[in-house]
């Protein structure tokens, strides 16, 4: 499904559904080209990734009902894009961006990861805001330029908000009063004292080997090559925990056995976890 971010009756038909959204997710959409070594040949695919697309989709396998929000850069990727959330069955609002879409480039065996953001200077009408959001308790958000400065106004509208950020990105949302931050420090040196100026005191932090939970670790990565498709486990299966009404701890456990299920191979299987 797919609506312009500029007319209003095709976005309200959202709501017309057969089901109500659960969680609204405003988030970049990446295009990213993967390339592993099988040990026979090279494999190359290209699929829609950043951490918003992701945990929509985990999120919809786990049988919610996320709908999304992006500017979608007039590039030879838009039609791509457009087809996948609708073989996906994803509601996707979205407005054209003058520039392209980001990219980002892994090679698994290899551990490295080249990414090119969009250099398009975008912004959200904070009336459309309020409408695209309406009746929607939970918001994901991917930090980006164009979504930084709404997310207090989201806060504001008291909604449940979990934030996904790089840990370069800290000092921008310091004092936003999110609900839960998921960082990826996978390449950094963490600074833990930085925790201190965030208002937000739930912060799940992943480096390349180690999982915390505020400053404290929780689990001890053995391997990082799917890394990412872990993090996106844990991340989408403790948030299915919570829209499902789960206690943090019950959420939290089914999450680590995710991020440890998952990294073996880079597959999510969500049939565990319905």
């Amino acid at each position: 499904m797919r609506i312009k971010y500029d007319s209003k009756e095709e976005m309200l038909a959202i709501f017309s559904n057969k089901f109500i959204p659960e969680v609204a997710i405003i988030s970049p959409i990446v295009i990213e080209h993967i390339v592993e070594n099988t040990g026979e040949n090279i494999n190359i695919k290209t699929d829609l990734g950043g951490s918003g697309f992701k945990v929509g989709y985990f999120l919809k396998t786990l049988k919610h009902y996320p709908v999304f929000f992006s500017f979608l850069g007039n590039d030879e990727y838009f039609n791509f894009i457009i087809n996948s959330f609708d073989e996906k069955n994803i509601p996707l609002t979205w407005s054209v961006s003058p520039g392209k879409n980001p990219k980002k480039i892994r090679i698994i065996d290899e551990n490295k990861t080249y990414f090119q953001k969009s250099s398009s200077l975008n912004s959200i009408s904070p009336l459309f805001l309020e409408e695209f959001l309406l009746n929607i308790k939970n918001v994901i958000i991917s930090l980006e330029n164009w979504n930084k400065d709404i997310i207090e106004l989201i806060c504001y509208m008291v909604k449940n908000v979990y934030l996904n950020i790089r840990y370069n990105d800290f000092l921008e949302i310091k004092n936003s009063s999110v609900d839960y931050i998921f960082v990826d420090a996978f390449e950094n040196n963490i600074d833990f004292n930085i925790l201190n100026d965030i208002n937000c005191k739930k912060i799940f932090t992943f480096t390349n080997k180690k999982i915390y939970f505020n400053k404290t670790i929780i689990f001890e990565i053995i391997d990082g090559i799917y890394f990412e498709e872990a993090m996106y486990a844990f991340e989408s299966v403790f948030l299915s925990g919570l829209l499902r009404k789960f206690s943090e701890e019950y959420s939290l456990n089914l999450a680590l056995k995710a991020f440890k299920e998952t990294q073996v191979n880079g597959n999510f299987n969500s049939a565990s976890y319905l």
